[in-house]
């Protein structure tokens, strides 16, 4: 199982190769994995760059809360994001329409990856 650490580093190196991200909205997120290996990183969304951090002095606009396992499973595509919300595997506070933002954001950092 990964950790909050290995992911962050993966997503991190993902946002780096993927380049301007005009598409996307000015956000701060911050992800909190549960499970074993616990921990949580912050998603910034600024000026068309996305960019991995442990710590920010931003306000947080959305926060997701998910174990490990199961954020594994969202990288890779077996778990759509709507499905895990429903299903409670997904804990969402604040603007939801910018979790589904980041979910699009997360994948395609994945690819960027592998």
């Amino acid at each position: 199982m990964k950790t909050a650490a290995q992911f962050s580093e993966e997503l991190s190196e993902g946002f780096a190769r993927m380049g301007s991200l005009a598409n996307y909205k000015d956000a701060v997120y911050t992800l909190v994995l549960s499970g074993q290996e616990s921990g949580e990183f912050h998603v910034v969304v600024k000026d068309g760059m996305a960019s991995v951090q442990a710590d920010t002095d931003s306000p947080v606009d959305c926060v997701l809360t998910m174990n490990n396992d199961d954020f594994a499973q969202l990288l890779e595509g077996k778990l759509p994001g709507t499905t895990a919300y429903m299903m409670g595997k997904l804990k969402v506070t604040g603007d939801l329409s910018l979790a589904l933002q980041l979910e699009s954001l997360l994948k395609v950092a994945e690819k960027h990856v592998h």
